[in-house]
């Protein structure tokens, strides 16, 4: 579907709550109750639809409502997290492997719930030189990226439980 209004290929849409409660996640890592805290974010973000909470979507590219031109509506679906993302990284990113320096093309996260770990690859942009990096330097919004697809493992391999457990 593309918008109406410019015209833009709506492959993602910005969707928001109005009015809404947001709650941040805060850690505290210094003080008293009495003295005053110090607390910092663990990026957690909790928003909570009120009575008479309104849902909108709009197109990124231009800010226009859709709500009206999209006749049946738009329809939140819970899919499971993939064990595993690919984040492609610009062309001045740099990694260097035990056996020197190479340009990175992309960077894969994967879960592996049974051990409860984390695991990135980082793939050359030349073929079969997939070198374990001792060092990793890529842009702003790449880091961002990355963040989220590791955001997303982290809370898929923390709603997994153990699978056994030892009891004394």
């Amino acid at each position: 579907m593309d918008c109406p209004y410019c015209g833009a290929e709506l492959t993602t849409l910005t969707r928001g709550l109005c009015p809404m409660e947001q709650r941040d996640e805060v850690r505290g890592i210094d003080g008293d109750t009495e003295g005053g805290l110090r607390v910092e974010s663990t990026g957690e973000t909790e928003v909570r639809q009120g009575e008479g909470t309104r849902a909108w979507v709009e197109c990124p590219a231009c800010g226009h409502g859709l709500d009206d031109v999209i006749p049946g509506g738009v329809e939140s679906v819970d899919s499971p997290t993939p064990t595993s993302e690919t984040v492609g990284v610009a062309g001045q990113a740099e990694a260097r492997g035990r056996n020197g320096w190479f340009r990175p093309a992309e960077v894969t996260v994967q879960r592996a719930e049974a051990e409860g770990t984390i695991r990135l690859t980082v793939r050359s942009s030349r073929a079969y030189v997939d070198v374990p990096p001792i060092y990793l330097s890529i842009t702003l919004a790449d880091a961002r990226s990355l963040h989220r697809a590791l955001r997303r493992q982290i809370a898929a391999v923390g709603t997994v439980g153990p699978t056994t457990r030892c009891v004394p």
